[in-house]
């Protein structure tokens, strides 16, 4: 029996350099992997591996080594000394950072990966690129042979790559959503409910700026400018809370 997989890659957010940029199709057949089919290259945040290290607590880091972040498994891979494509374990989650080329990933330990677009004290701008299934078409005997039947659209968390359907079409596609990293690992939609909740003492001045500047939650410069503001107030208010004056 045969089956079908489309992938659209359509996530306007991948670094300028990869490959998974442009919108692809690729047909599976029954019981095989996108991760089989899906090229290589569309595997990858970067279209080719890049110097860089992973970094710990206490400012320990690791040698320079070949790395890219493998968006269809969600894991950041490198390359050996022998030349074999590996993983970066996580079991411990103790690392934080993950430099390739001059773009920084911080690593969450339940979310997982998420591209710094600014590197402030407090809160930051982050993506994250992941592929998720979309939709479904149940392939089901009819009485005279096999014919397609889509149940609805629907949504799934699985990893792509680990993921075989014998019995179904599926359309998978890249997304890209913003994010707020914070302190302490806070992590937060970049949208107006998740800002609001990132800078609870300063919703007022935010929820203008927001009006005023008309914020676009999809474009990494207007989120910048929102989240430069948010963390302006914060030192501001810090800085009047612990000023003593002088006595007399």
């Amino acid at each position: 029996m045969k089956k079908s997989l489309v992938v659209f890659v359509t996530c306007c957010c991948l670094h300028a350099a990869s490959l998974a940029q442009d919108k692809k199709e690729y047909l599976v057949r029954a019981g095989q992997e996108a991760a089989e089919v899906i090229p290589r290259l569309s595997h990858f945040y970067f279209a080719d591996f890049q110097q860089g290290q992973v970094f710990y607590p206490q400012g320990k880091r690791s040698d320079v080594m070949m790395l890219n972040y493998n968006t269809l498994l969600g894991v950041m891979q490198y390359i050996d000394v022998q030349g074999d494509t590996l993983y970066i374990p996580e079991e411990s989650n103790i690392f934080k950072y993950v430099r390739i080329g001059q773009d920084i990933f911080y690593h969450h330990f339940k979310e997982g990966y998420f591209k710094l677009h600014t590197r402030y004290d407090q809160y930051n701008v982050a993506s994250r690129t992941r592929w998720k299934i979309e939709r479904r078409d149940m392939m089901v005997y009819n009485g005279y042979g096999m014919s397609s039947v889509s149940p609805g659209s629907t949504i799934s968390e699985r990893r792509v790559g680990e993921s075989v359907v014998p019995n179904e079409d599926v359309a998978y596609a890249t997304e890209c959503n913003y994010f707020l990293v914070g302190p302490r690992d806070a992590l937060f939609r970049a949208n107006r409910a998740g800002i609001l909740k990132a800078f609870p003492e300063s919703k007022d001045e935010l929820t203008e700026f927001m009006r005023v500047h008309q914020t676009n939650f999809e474009d990494t410069e207007s989120l910048r400018e929102l989240i430069d503001y948010g963390n302006g107030l914060i030192k501001t208010r810090t800085a009047a809370m612990s000023y003593k004056p002088k006595g007399n």
